[in-house]
Protein backbone atom coordinates (compact mmCIF):
# COMPACT_ATOMS: atom_id res chain seq x y z
CA UNK A 1 0.00 0.00 0.00
CA UNK A 2 2.95 2.56 0.96
CA UNK A 3 4.65 1.06 -2.67
CA UNK A 4 1.50 2.41 -4.41
CA UNK A 5 0.88 5.58 -2.64
CA UNK A 6 4.37 6.67 -3.57
CA UNK A 7 4.29 5.77 -6.98
CA UNK A 8 0.44 7.48 -7.32
CA UNK A 9 1.84 10.54 -5.69
CA UNK A 10 5.05 10.33 -7.73
CA UNK A 11 2.85 10.26 -10.83
CA UNK A 12 0.44 13.23 -9.91
CA UNK A 13 3.88 15.40 -9.33
CA UNK A 14 5.18 14.41 -12.83
CA UNK A 15 1.57 14.97 -14.23
CA UNK A 16 1.41 18.55 -12.66
CA UNK A 17 5.24 19.59 -13.99
CA UNK A 18 4.03 18.37 -17.42
CA UNK A 19 1.16 19.80 -17.66
CA UNK A 20 2.66 23.24 -17.22
CA UNK A 21 5.05 22.73 -19.82
CA UNK A 22 2.68 21.70 -22.39
CA UNK A 23 0.26 25.29 -21.18
CA UNK A 24 3.44 26.96 -21.78
CA UNK A 25 3.88 25.94 -24.94
CA UNK A 26 0.34 25.48 -26.36
CA UNK A 27 0.17 29.28 -25.36
CA UNK A 28 3.12 30.25 -27.22
CA UNK A 29 2.49 28.12 -30.04
CA UNK A 30 -1.04 29.62 -30.31
CA UNK A 31 0.96 32.98 -31.14
CA UNK A 32 2.59 31.38 -34.31
CA UNK A 33 -0.92 31.64 -35.72
CA UNK A 34 -1.88 35.30 -34.41
CA UNK A 35 -0.18 36.90 -37.97
CA UNK A 36 -2.65 37.80 -40.74
CA UNK A 37 -2.03 39.98 -43.49
CA UNK A 38 -4.53 43.04 -43.46
CA UNK A 39 -4.22 46.58 -44.92
CA UNK A 40 -6.72 48.28 -42.33
CA UNK A 41 -3.43 50.30 -41.00
CA UNK A 42 -0.13 50.51 -40.56
CA UNK A 43 0.08 49.10 -37.29
CA UNK A 44 -2.00 46.15 -37.13
CA UNK A 45 0.69 44.18 -39.59
CA UNK A 46 3.42 44.79 -37.46
CA UNK A 47 1.68 44.30 -34.08
CA UNK A 48 0.71 40.82 -35.31
CA UNK A 49 4.10 40.06 -36.90
CA UNK A 50 6.05 41.36 -33.90
CA UNK A 51 3.74 38.77 -31.43
CA UNK A 52 4.53 35.87 -34.59
CA UNK A 53 7.94 36.55 -33.75
CA UNK A 54 7.84 36.50 -30.06
CA UNK A 55 5.83 33.79 -29.96
CA UNK A 56 8.01 31.56 -31.65
CA UNK A 57 11.28 32.98 -29.63
CA UNK A 58 10.01 32.25 -26.81
CA UNK A 59 9.08 28.40 -27.84
CA UNK A 60 12.55 28.12 -29.45
CA UNK A 61 14.00 29.14 -25.79
CA UNK A 62 12.43 27.23 -23.86
CA UNK A 63 13.13 24.23 -26.53
CA UNK A 64 16.49 24.92 -25.84
CA UNK A 65 16.45 25.15 -22.23
CA UNK A 66 14.65 21.91 -22.12
CA UNK A 67 17.24 19.97 -24.66
CA UNK A 68 20.15 21.43 -22.52
CA UNK A 69 18.55 19.86 -19.62
CA UNK A 70 18.02 16.21 -21.51
CA UNK A 71 21.24 16.71 -23.20
CA UNK A 72 23.41 16.47 -19.58
CA UNK A 73 21.38 13.23 -18.43
CA UNK A 74 21.40 12.07 -22.25
CA UNK A 75 25.80 12.53 -22.06
CA UNK A 76 25.76 11.10 -18.37
CA UNK A 77 23.50 8.20 -19.55
CA UNK A 78 25.74 7.06 -23.05
CA UNK A 79 28.78 7.57 -20.94
CA UNK A 80 27.72 4.68 -18.08
CA UNK A 81 26.80 2.38 -21.38
CA UNK A 82 30.09 3.25 -22.68
CA UNK A 83 31.63 1.92 -19.01
CA UNK A 84 29.65 -0.95 -19.72
CA UNK A 85 32.63 -1.71 -22.30
CA UNK A 86 34.62 -2.78 -19.29
CA UNK A 87 32.12 -5.02 -18.01
CA UNK A 88 28.42 -5.39 -16.39
CA UNK A 89 29.87 -4.57 -12.55
CA UNK A 90 31.47 -1.44 -14.01
CA UNK A 91 28.62 -0.17 -15.39
CA UNK A 92 25.82 -1.37 -12.98
CA UNK A 93 28.36 0.29 -10.56
CA UNK A 94 28.34 3.61 -12.14
CA UNK A 95 24.69 3.46 -12.80
CA UNK A 96 23.82 3.38 -9.11
CA UNK A 97 25.86 6.36 -8.66
CA UNK A 98 24.37 8.47 -11.03
CA UNK A 99 20.73 7.11 -10.27
CA UNK A 100 21.15 8.76 -6.67
CA UNK A 101 20.79 12.17 -8.16
CA UNK A 102 18.29 11.08 -11.46
CA UNK A 103 16.00 9.29 -9.37
CA UNK A 104 15.82 12.31 -6.56
CA UNK A 105 12.24 12.96 -7.19
CA UNK A 106 12.38 16.75 -7.95
CA UNK A 107 15.26 15.78 -10.21
CA UNK A 108 13.23 13.18 -11.74
CA UNK A 109 9.94 15.02 -11.95
CA UNK A 110 11.96 17.84 -13.94
CA UNK A 111 13.27 15.35 -16.26
CA UNK A 112 9.96 13.94 -17.03
CA UNK A 113 8.58 17.08 -17.64
CA UNK A 114 11.38 18.20 -19.73
CA UNK A 115 11.13 15.08 -21.99
CA UNK A 116 7.17 15.97 -22.65
CA UNK A 117 7.92 19.48 -23.62
CA UNK A 118 10.97 18.25 -25.67
CA UNK A 119 8.50 15.88 -27.78
CA UNK A 120 5.65 18.45 -27.43
CA UNK A 121 7.39 21.10 -28.73
CA UNK A 122 9.75 19.29 -31.27
CA UNK A 123 7.21 17.66 -33.08
CA UNK A 124 5.08 20.82 -33.10
CA UNK A 125 8.21 22.42 -35.47
CA UNK A 126 8.60 19.57 -37.18
CA UNK A 127 5.13 19.82 -38.54
CA UNK A 128 4.95 23.94 -38.97
CA UNK A 129 8.38 23.97 -40.74
CA UNK A 130 7.23 21.37 -43.11
CA UNK A 131 6.43 23.40 -46.22
CA UNK A 132 9.34 25.96 -45.38
CA UNK A 133 12.19 24.13 -44.70
CA UNK A 134 14.63 24.39 -47.28
CA UNK A 135 18.22 22.59 -47.52
CA UNK A 136 19.61 19.29 -46.05
CA UNK A 137 20.55 20.36 -42.43
CA UNK A 138 17.22 21.55 -41.76
CA UNK A 139 15.64 18.02 -42.61
CA UNK A 140 18.35 16.49 -41.05
CA UNK A 141 17.64 18.43 -37.92
CA UNK A 142 13.72 17.99 -37.63
CA UNK A 143 14.12 13.90 -38.79
CA UNK A 144 16.88 13.71 -35.82
CA UNK A 145 14.50 15.05 -33.80
CA UNK A 146 11.46 13.24 -34.79
CA UNK A 147 13.47 10.17 -34.06
CA UNK A 148 14.47 11.14 -30.70
CA UNK A 149 10.82 12.02 -30.25
CA UNK A 150 9.49 8.77 -30.94
CA UNK A 151 12.49 7.40 -28.68
CA UNK A 152 11.68 9.34 -25.63
CA UNK A 153 8.24 8.55 -25.72
CA UNK A 154 8.82 4.94 -25.86
CA UNK A 155 11.58 4.27 -24.38
CA UNK A 156 10.35 6.33 -20.76
CA UNK A 157 7.38 5.25 -20.61
CA UNK A 158 9.08 1.54 -21.15
CA UNK A 159 11.10 2.71 -18.19
CA UNK A 160 8.02 4.07 -16.37
CA UNK A 161 5.85 1.01 -17.09
CA UNK A 162 8.52 -1.24 -15.71
CA UNK A 163 9.18 -0.12 -12.71
CA UNK A 164 5.64 0.79 -11.43
CA UNK A 165 4.02 -2.08 -13.18
CA UNK A 166 6.21 -4.64 -13.51
CA UNK A 167 8.52 -4.11 -10.23
CA UNK A 168 11.39 -4.97 -12.12
CA UNK A 169 14.92 -3.00 -11.82
CA UNK A 170 15.26 -0.86 -14.95
CA UNK A 171 18.76 -1.73 -15.37
CA UNK A 172 20.88 -3.21 -18.38
CA UNK A 173 19.12 -6.52 -18.18
CA UNK A 174 15.81 -4.80 -18.64
CA UNK A 175 17.17 -2.58 -21.89
CA UNK A 176 19.47 -5.27 -23.43
CA UNK A 177 16.44 -7.98 -22.67
CA UNK A 178 14.83 -7.70 -26.67
CA UNK A 179 18.22 -8.38 -27.78
CA UNK A 180 17.86 -11.68 -26.32
CA UNK A 181 14.57 -13.10 -27.91
CA UNK A 182 13.46 -13.71 -30.64
CA UNK A 183 12.60 -11.79 -32.95
CA UNK A 184 12.61 -8.68 -30.94
CA UNK A 185 16.17 -8.34 -32.04
CA UNK A 186 15.19 -7.13 -35.07
CA UNK A 187 14.03 -3.91 -33.72
CA UNK A 188 15.66 -3.06 -30.52
CA UNK A 189 19.39 -3.04 -33.00
CA UNK A 190 18.89 -0.43 -34.82
CA UNK A 191 16.32 1.46 -31.91
CA UNK A 192 19.01 1.96 -29.87
CA UNK A 193 21.76 2.82 -32.51
CA UNK A 194 19.70 5.10 -34.36
CA UNK A 195 18.52 6.70 -30.90
CA UNK A 196 22.68 7.41 -30.06
CA UNK A 197 22.91 8.71 -33.69
CA UNK A 198 20.01 11.30 -33.46
CA UNK A 199 21.07 12.36 -30.33
CA UNK A 200 24.21 13.02 -31.71
CA UNK A 201 23.29 14.38 -35.17
CA UNK A 202 20.69 16.90 -33.59
CA UNK A 203 22.91 18.42 -31.13
CA UNK A 204 25.29 19.02 -34.58
CA UNK A 205 22.70 20.57 -36.27
CA UNK A 206 22.24 22.70 -33.39
CA UNK A 207 25.46 24.18 -33.46
CA UNK A 208 25.33 24.07 -36.82
CA UNK A 209 23.40 27.34 -36.81
CA UNK A 210 25.20 29.11 -34.13
CA UNK A 211 27.90 29.62 -36.63
CA UNK A 212 28.13 32.61 -39.23
CA UNK A 213 26.88 31.95 -42.79
CA UNK A 214 30.27 32.34 -44.28
CA UNK A 215 31.83 30.48 -41.71
CA UNK A 216 30.98 26.98 -44.19
CA UNK A 217 33.95 24.99 -43.28
CA UNK A 218 32.54 25.66 -39.56
CA UNK A 219 29.44 24.87 -40.07
CA UNK A 220 30.15 21.44 -41.63
CA UNK A 221 32.36 20.61 -39.44
CA UNK A 222 29.99 21.25 -36.43
CA UNK A 223 27.72 18.64 -37.95
CA UNK A 224 29.84 15.95 -39.65
CA UNK A 225 32.30 15.13 -36.21
CA UNK A 226 29.07 14.95 -33.91
CA UNK A 227 27.59 12.47 -36.69
CA UNK A 228 30.84 10.95 -37.15
CA UNK A 229 31.38 10.64 -33.10
CA UNK A 230 27.92 9.16 -33.02
CA UNK A 231 27.99 6.40 -35.29
CA UNK A 232 30.92 5.26 -33.46
CA UNK A 233 29.52 5.32 -30.15
CA UNK A 234 25.73 4.26 -31.13
CA UNK A 235 27.85 1.32 -32.77
CA UNK A 236 29.96 0.15 -29.37
CA UNK A 237 26.60 0.44 -27.36
CA UNK A 238 24.51 -1.85 -29.53
CA UNK A 239 27.25 -4.19 -29.94
CA UNK A 240 27.82 -4.15 -25.73
CA UNK A 241 24.18 -4.79 -25.47
CA UNK A 242 24.12 -7.62 -28.06
CA UNK A 243 26.81 -9.22 -25.83
CA UNK A 244 29.84 -9.17 -28.87
CA UNK A 245 32.29 -8.05 -26.43
CA UNK A 246 31.31 -10.51 -23.50
CA UNK A 247 28.65 -12.75 -22.86
CA UNK A 248 25.65 -11.02 -21.00
CA UNK A 249 22.90 -13.85 -19.11
CA UNK A 250 19.77 -12.34 -18.95
CA UNK A 251 17.64 -13.57 -16.23
CA UNK A 252 14.55 -15.10 -16.57
CA UNK A 253 11.99 -12.23 -15.24
CA UNK A 254 13.67 -10.11 -18.23
CA UNK A 255 12.98 -12.56 -20.86
CA UNK A 256 9.16 -12.90 -19.75
CA UNK A 257 8.49 -9.33 -20.34
CA UNK A 258 8.79 -10.46 -24.14
CA UNK A 259 7.09 -13.70 -23.84
CA UNK A 260 10.22 -15.60 -23.59
CA UNK A 261 10.01 -18.56 -20.79
CA UNK A 262 14.00 -18.76 -20.37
Amino acid sequence: MTICFFIANFITTIYNKSLFFIRTSVRYASSLNDYQPTNRGSGSPAGALSSHVRGTMMLRKLHRISALLLAVFAIVHIINHLVGLAGLEAHIAFMHSFRSVYRYPLVEAMLLAAVTFQIFSGLLFVVRGWKHRRGFIPWLQAGSGAYLAFFFLNHVGAVLFGRSALLLDTNIYYAAAGLYVHPFQYFFAPYYFLAVLAFFTHSGCALYWQFPAKSRFARQLAVSLPVVLGFGVSLLIALMLSGKFYPIEIPTEYKATFGARS
